[in-house]
């Protein structure tokens, strides 16, 4: 008897969707593998990667994919980010559940991604501003999308490496299009608010940090009238 298959999250549907049709997937940071687990069975992908940092979180990867039937279509490898893969080992990279700040570091050791030949969907969870820094000038966002799940609203982007003249490059205008646009902004907003206050009160001067947030914020007003 098959073994019943569970359903996906809103913020992993998101990253699923986004990668569906690719060859092989690695999902960095897989933890439990439910997401090449669901792909496979889903026929999104015909094969995937499943890394991660921790042998504990390998050893669950590994259990969790042979309890569905699938430890020849889905490899386990437990590393640093990418640095058990090549480039021809897939042709998707999924970083999803991460801080800017480590899914710019994972991503500066692996150059490859950003050689236009691979798909990169990333789902960060802070430290924004670090992620901006680093994917302008090297990648382009092709598709990005606000999701919410268990009450939080999360952003999932699609991108390849290119050379974009925007900055910030998320959010993007393509986030426009879904119904949680507004909410999503509005969330940045107040975000970046508090830490102006935070900052404004703070006794040391950080001008160089306030103007940048202030930025923030005029950018995401800005898409927001592009919606009211």
């Amino acid at each position: 008897m098959s073994r019943p298959l569970f359903s996906l999250g809103e913020r992993l549907f998101a990253v699923a969707e986004f990668a569906k049709g690719s060859h092989c997937i690695i999902d960095v940071g897989s933890d439990h593998a439910r997401l090449p687990v669901w792909m496979l069975k889903n026929n999104y992908v015909q094969k995937a990667f499943a890394s991660d940092i921790s042998p504990f979180c390998t050893e669950k990867c590994a259990a969790f994919i042979n309890r569905y039937g699938l430890s020849e279509n889905i490899e386990v490898r437990c590393c640093d980010g990418l640095s058990a893969f090549s480039p021809d080992d897939a042709d998707t990279v999924v970083i999803a559940g991460m801080g800017g700040d480590t899914i710019s570091n994972i991503l500066a050791s692996a150059p490859w991604c950003a050689d236009g030949k691979h798909t990169v969907i990333l789902q960060c969870m802070s430290s924004f501003d670090e992620l901006n820094s680093f994917l302008h000038g090297r990648y382009i966002i092709l598709d990005e999308v606000p999701v919410k799940d268990s009450g939080r609203l999360y952003s999932v982007m699609k991108l390849t490496g290119g050379r974009s003249t925007s900055f910030p490059l998320t959010p993007s205008q393509n986030i426009l299009k879904s119904h949680y646009a507004k909410d999503y902004l509005e969330r940045l907003i107040y975000i970046e608010k508090k830490r102006l206050r935070e900052l404004q009160n703070a006794s040391n001067a950080h001008r160089d940090l306030e103007e940048k947030i202030n930025n923030n914020i005029s950018y995401y007003k800005q898409l927001l009238e592009e919606i009211v």
